[in-house]
């Protein structure tokens, strides 16, 4: 079985804006306007997560170092770091973008969307 060449970051992040985008696709123009700017931070801290789970994945949670006066010590992965301070911003991008959908469309789609 061939493997599928992987897409490049930029590749990555318009398939997902395209997803996000398709959500909102019956929204009125101007509302769609206001979400685009979202959908793009969106799509970004997405695909940035999934990097920084997949460096975190091979390299761990916790490095080794040396500190000022040559001792070892354990600190958390700056990947690890990155990750928990975008969580959160990406869960309140996400949870912005789930109020402007209408109620009766919300929770299924943004919810089917989320879950893959």
């Amino acid at each position: 079985m061939e493997k599928k060449p992987k897409l490049s970051k930029d590749e990555r992040i318009k398939k997902e804006l395209r997803k996000l985008k398709s959500l909102y696709k019956e929204l009125p123009k101007n509302k769609q306007k206001l979400c685009e700017k979202l959908m793009g931070n969106a799509a970004f801290m997405a695909v940035t997560l999934e990097d920084l789970q997949e460096q975190i994945n091979k390299e761990g949670a916790v490095v080794k170092g040396k500190n000022g006066n040559g001792f070892t010590v354990k600190n958390e992965h700056p990947a690890q770091k990155s990750y928990n301070v975008m969580i959160g911003k990406y869960t309140a991008v996400i949870a912005k973008l789930d109020e402007m959908l209408p109620e009766d469309m919300g929770q299924s789609k943004l919810g089917k969307f989320l879950n893959g």
